[in-house]
């Protein structure tokens, strides 16, 4: 019979079974670097609801062998392994199967990301070839979304300047983060469009120095409260960036009368960043169309970045408006769902007020679309100031933690429009419906409307396509 032991068993081997100063002296063995730069073949099991990482008894072994003839200790001789190892359970019907060896950690944390989004490894059981051909298409196909919603960070990361250390480059793109509400009862009826803009162009200098603001600020002559995360005086590359984004909130003039409250918060009157604006139905295709038109000194056009919070939502109401933005040319798309999965190694989205939380963002009057678009920008901006890791959090121990849960594929485009994490009555609600979770007693923050301007519309015949065509730009 084979015996295993998980990885991090095995790492805790000595805090378990040695007294402090053995600890002292075999730590040199178990410490992050050297325990995983050893050498391992690592297995995988699984069960119905957990995936585990194992060892095989054999090597595990002549590790304790080496620690015994360098370190003198008798508490590695003579371990049996039937008292200590990984109970397979008989009824999964499998055996562990070998994932790979490693060499450092980071090895073992890629091996894991293989197996992160699978609901069991290939190799337990007698499934068929298919099967596990199967299992590999799905886990594969998992690694690409993962390695996709990393590469939307790191375009941030590079966009805005937080790589410090890279040549800076000459693509220059604009930001232009999209909310579209609709009404809770008929969501072919539009109500509210924000969007927010940044220009990248405008950005400060990578190597610009910040002081740390303290209260001493406060007697500064210009000092004033942050509102809304947009600091008076920048500490910091991202609290100045959060200043140059422009914001806008138009309302569609033929259904001002459709008021939410019942399922979603109402707070279309309730705009945070400036004045909002009417427009007729028929003018939404084009007064959307100039906020996406950009071009450089040179009148060449400039490159977009399409910003959402669950992109594909938004992009749907759009063309439900008459513009199809995904016919401007070389677009790009950030979607803040799958970035923070990226970010925190999860498969799980986040609701936009869980997300801002998280980031340490404060929001007002969220379901209001010209705020939602602000802050899923600021989103963005703080998602870039923090980074990627590559370093995959520990798993809990699993056969001790009974609320670990397996872990499942949530792609942005399969989550239901902005409803919240926890939301025990998701289930019973239409499709679509948004599900407010900040209370209607909280006092909104009413800052100075920005000076923002949108590119003026001139409804006239050029050589671009029509901004009334539902075929968009073509940028």
């Amino acid at each position: 019979m084979a015996f295993y032991l998980e990885v991090t068993k095995l790492r805790r081997w000595p805090y378990n079974k040695l007294t402090k100063a053995d600890q002292h002296v075999v730590a040199r063995f178990f410490d992050s670097e050297p325990f995983f730069a050893h050498g391992w073949d690592i297995y995988h099991y699984e069960t119905s609801s957990n995936n585990f990482y194992l060892i095989h008894f054999n090597q595990i072994l002549e590790f304790f062998a080496q620690i015994t003839a360098e370190t003198g200790l008798t508490a590695f001789k003579n371990v049996s392994p039937s008292n200590v190892a990984f109970r397979i359970d008989p009824d999964s019907g499998g055996e562990p199967y070998f994932a790979g060896t490693i060499g450092s950690k980071e090895d073992f944390d890629r091996l894991k990301g293989l197996t992160l989004f699978d609901n069991g490894g290939f190799g337990s059981g007698a499934g068929s070839q298919d099967k596990i051909d199967k299992k590999l298409r799905q886990r594969e196909k998992s690694r690409k979304n993962f390695d996709g919603w990393r590469a939307q960070v790191k375009s941030a990361i590079s966009y805005l300047g937080f790589d410090e250390d890279a040549v800076e480059d000459n693509i220059k793109p604009v930001f232009v983060s999209v909310d579209v509400e609709s009404h809770e009862y008929n969501h072919n009826a539009i109500t509210e469009v924000g969007i927010s803009i940044l220009d990248t162009a405008r950005l400060p200098p990578r190597d610009t120095q910040y002081t740390i603001n303290t209260n001493d600020d406060k007697n500064h002559p210009n000092y004033l409260p942050p509102k809304n995360n947009i600091p008076t005086i920048p500490s910091s590359r991202a609290e100045e960036i959060l200043g140059l984004v422009e914001s806008h909130h138009f309302r569609i003039s033929e259904n001002r009368h459709l008021r939410n409250g019942n399922f979603v918060n109402d707070n279309a009157d309730n705009f945070n960043f400036g004045t909002s604006e009417y427009m007729p139905l028929k003018e939404a295709p084009a007064v959307i169309a100039n906020c996406f038109r950009h071009k450089d000194e040179h009148e060449k056009r400039r490159r977009i970045v399409l910003v959402g919070h669950d992109t594909k939502t938004d992009i749907d109401y759009l063309r439900k408006l008459g513009y199809k933005v995904t016919n401007i040319a070389d677009l790009e798309i950030m979607d803040t769902v799958s970035m923070w999965k990226a970010v925190k190694w999860e498969n799980q989205g986040r609701g936009l007020s869980s997300l801002l939380m998280e980031l340490g963002l404060e929001a007002w009057n969220l379901h209001n679309a010209g705020n939602d678009a602000a802050y899923t920008l600021q989103a963005v901006i703080k998602i870039a100031e923090k980074g990627l890791t590559d370093i995959q959090p520990e798993e809990p121990d699993s056969q001790t933690t009974s609320t670990h849960k397996t872990r499942t594929i949530v792609r942005a485009e399969d989550i239901q429009i902005g409803v919240e994490d926890n939301d025990e009555e998701a289930s019973t609600r239409p499709i679509g419906w948004k599900v407010a979770k900040e209370g209607k007693g909280k006092a909104a923050l009413k800052p100075a409307p920005p000076s923002v301007k949108i590119p003026a519309y001139h409804n006239n015949s050029e050589s671009e396509a029509s901004p009334l065509s539902v075929d968009g730009d073509g940028w």
